[in-house]
C-alpha cells in the first residue's frame, strides 16, 4: 500500500495516479455533507460557479442551495456551508438533492477525480473510511489523501490521523487531531464572538464522531460529480 498526504486543490496534476482519492474538507463542507445524508438527503451535486449553482435552482425548485465563498453565506443560497444550519434544517432535506458550493473541499475534490474511487470525508468519516477500505482490501493499493486547506492545519491533521489509521501505526491520537483543528488558524473566527457570521457549534459539531458504516463516495458519470451515501454493512 501506498499513501501520499497533499495539502491544497491545486488538482490532478500534482498527484500520482491512484486508486483512491480521499478529500478532507473538516471545517467544514464534509461535515455538512455527512449530517446532510443523516437528515435525508438524497444526494449531493458539486458545482464550483456560483451561478450555475442559482441556474440548477431555477431549473429545479426542489433544489437545496448551500455553500459559502471565504466561509461566508451566499446571496441566494437556501444554506450556508454549516452543519448547526443542516442539523436546525428538520424536514427541508428529507428525500431534496442538495447542490454544494465551498471554497476548499468542493474545488480540491473537483480538481482530484482521476482516481479509480473518489471519497471526500471530514473527522466524521474517517473511522468509516478505514473501515471500508481495510474490508476490500487495499493492500496492494495506491491512495491519495488530500488535505484541501492550503495553509489552515485542520484538514492536514486529519490526514495524517487516516494515514495512521490505514497503516495501523497510529502515530497521531483522536485528541491531537481535535486539538489541531480547534487551534487551527482558519478555525479562529469561528471563536469570536463578534463575529456573527461565524457559529462555534459549527466546530463543536465538525468534532463528532459516528460508526455510521457509511461513506461518502464522488459519482463521476453525470454531468456534475454527485456525492452518494455508500452503506458498507
Amino acid at each position: 500500500m501506498e499513501i501520499k498526504i497533499t495539502q491544497g486543490f491545486y488538482g490532478d496534476n500534482l498527484l500520482k495516479p491512484a486508486d483512491f482519492n480521499i478529500i478532507i474538507d473538516v471545517v467544514r463542507a464534509f461535515t455538512v455533507c455527512n449530517f446532510a445524508f443523516m437528515k435525508g438527503i438524497n444526494k449531493i451535486i458539486l458545482v464550483n460557479e456560483i451561478n450555475e449553482c442559482l441556474n440548477l435552482k431555477s431549473a429545479s425548485r426542489d433544489l437545496i442551495l448551500a455553500g459559502e465563498v471565504n466561509g461566508y453565506k451566499i446571496e441566494g443560497f437556501d444554506l450556508g456551508n454549516s452543519p448547526r444550519e443542516i442539523i436546525k434544517s428538520n424536514s427541508l432535506l428529507q428525500g431534496k438533492n442538495l447542490v454544494l458550493r465551498t471554497t476548499n473541499g468542493v474545488k480540491a475534490t473537483l480538481n482530484c477525480l482521476e482516481a479509480k474511487e473518489v471519497l471526500v470525508a471530514g473527522l466524521v468519516d474517517l473511522q468509516n473510511i478505514a473501515q471500508y477500505l481495510k474490508e476490500i482490501d487495499i493492500e496492494d493499493s495506491r491512495i491519495n489523501i488530500i488535505a484541501s486547506h492550503p495553509t489552515s492545519n485542520e484538514d492536514l491533521a486529519c490526514a495524517k490521523y487516516l494515514k495512521g489509521l490505514l497503516t495501523e501505526n497510529q502515530k497521531v491520537c483522536l485528541s491531537e487531531v481535535k486539538n489541531s483543528i480547534q487551534t487551527a488558524e482558519a478555525v479562529q473566527k469561528f471563536y469570536d464572538p463578534s463575529n456573527k457570521d461565524f457559529d462555534e457549534e459549527d466546530i463543536h459539531l465538525c468534532l463528532k464522531e459516528f460508526n455510521n458504516n457509511f461513506v461518502m463516495k464522488v459519482n463521476k458519470n453525470g454531468r456534475y460529480p454527485v456525492v452518494e451515501r455508500f452503506d458498507f454493512k
